[in-house]
């Protein structure tokens, strides 16, 4: 399959809503990954999760997690909760994950841009060394193109 899946299960209870979130790695390769929770912040407010978030930014209805490390076809499990009378179900949690492109991810979209999250030294280690085996250039790697100098070479070439 070479993707990470992100499947994600509530059910209603006399209690309330709970459910699970599965993330499951059915890449050939060990996967660091960063998962993250977007949710209106009035229902993030009342969310319980286990493990508890490695961080939260509850104004936004944000929340994240550094998951163990994910062997091939390893899996690891969150649970959350809500009280009774919650109206949520599984559309109304926006999942993001950190660590692998978006075209090796199921049931999840890749962490926004604007998010301005700084990803833990773990998972950046984990997505260059993946980006080194598939043989693809990082930002690191890139040198940036003076473009001035190059016009100056030009310009001097043609006095010639």
């Amino acid at each position: 399959m070479d993707v990470v899946n992100v499947d994600t299960r509530l059910e209603a209870s006399p209690k309330g809503v709970g459910g699970t979130v599965e993330v499951t790695n059915y890449t050939p390769r060990p996967r660091v990954l960063e998962l993250f929770l977007e949710v209106a912040p009035e229902l993030g407010a009342l969310a319980t999760f286990e493990p508890k978030p490695d961080g939260t930014e509850p104004e936004l209805g944000r929340a994240w997690w550094t998951l163990p490390k994910l062997v091939p076809n390893g899996k690891t499990q969150l649970t959350l909760g809500f009280p009774k009378g919650t109206d949520v179900e599984p559309n109304d949690l926006d999942w993001y994950v950190a660590g692998i492109d978006e075209g090796r991810l199921l049931g999840a979209d890749p962490l926004p841009g604007d998010w301005d999250v700084r990803l833990p030294r773990t998972v950046v280690e984990a997505a260059e060394a993946a980006a080194v085996e598939a043989g693809v250039s990082t930002p690191a790697d890139e040198t940036e193109v003076d473009y001035d100098a190059a016009e100056a070479s030009a310009a001097a070439r043609d006095e010639d």
